[in-house]
């Protein structure tokens, strides 16, 4: 198992944690957040949207939210891909 973590549990930021899936498992999103019934649907979008942006499709996404916004959210994705080889988790 092949993993990687960004962020940290301050306020207003979030831990991202990816997964490496084999090739054709597809993408697996879990959201911890104390906002996830307003929002959830938002983070979700927004991770969505980067892992298109960077053709990444077998991956297992693990956030915990304390509120973060949509560049922070982004930041830590970013980070934890390039932290996990981008690359490799192409399709």
């Amino acid at each position: 198992m092949i993993s990687s973590k960004a962020g940290t549990e301050e306020k207003n930021d979030c831990i991202i944690e990816l997964e490496a899936l084999e090739k054709g498992e597809g993408i697996e999103i879990e959201i911890e957040s104390p906002i996830k019934k307003q929002f959830g649907r938002h983070i979700k979008e927004t991770i969505l949207e980067v892992l298109k942006e960077r053709c990444i499709s077998n991956v297992k996404v693990r956030v915990t939210d304390r509120k973060a916004l949509d560049f922070s959210i982004r930041a830590r994705l970013e980070t934890a891909i390039d932290r996990l080889g981008g690359e490799r988790l192409e399709a």
